[in-house]
């Protein structure tokens, strides 16, 4: 699957310095889709992870000193988690760092087995499959992730994309029992899940 220019830069600077760091992390954003495409899926693409094996929200300094060292700036996601702000010619670009925090929730079950790898350079970037990330943007429900479904919708309609609906229907079962009925409901009208 090829990256583009732009994100292939940035992941051949980030992916050293999380390996040095010690920071194993998942992409879970849009990024997600770009990567499936082979091309940008917004317009303003940024990279969200989601960390396994630390806390960004209690060890901040480790991502302050990764801003330091590769000579960017360093700010906070609304949840209050680290930053990473890369200037860049056409203007920013931003790494945002996740966790479990307030209403931002991954199940275990998903970040454990709903995650595939690929090779940039040296090094191996984990994301989220597809459904897995379908299955998220349903969860969060603002216009915007409802505008990005109906996206993938077209996508998959139009074959640039694949989407096992199935898969994403048996995802749905990761979630608490109260919020499952919303999410199947916005994937239904996208038309991403078997009915």
């Amino acid at each position: 699957m090829p990256l583009f220019d732009e994100l292939r830069e940035v992941l051949s600077e980030l992916l050293p310095l999380l390996k040095d760091n010690d920071i194993e992390a998942v992409v879970v954003g849009s990024t997600v889709v770009s990567l499936e495409l082979g091309g940008f899926f917004k317009d303003s693409e940024d990279l969200d992870f989601f960390v396994t094996n630390r806390s960004p929200f209690l060890e901040e300094d480790v991502f302050k000193n990764i801003a330091l060292m590769a000579g960017w700036d360093y700010a906070y996601t609304d949840y209050g988690t680290p930053r990473l702000v890369i200037p860049k010619e056409m203007g920013e670009f931003f790494i945002d760092f996740y966790e479990n925090i307030h209403d931002f929730y991954i199940p275990q079950e998903i970040v454990n087995n709903e995650v595939r790898s690929i090779r940039v350079g040296e090094y191996k970037l984990k994301h989220l499959t597809l459904e897995a990330y379908v299955v998220l943007k349903s969860r969060i429900g603002r216009d915007i992730d409802d505008q990005d479904l109906n996206r993938i919708s077209q996508l998959v309609k139009e074959g640039y994309l694949k989407l096992n609906r199935k898969k994403v229907a048996k995802l749905l079962h990761y979630f608490p029992q109260e919020e499952i009925g919303m999410m199947e409901n916005r994937l239904k009208r996208h038309k991403l899940i078997e009915k």
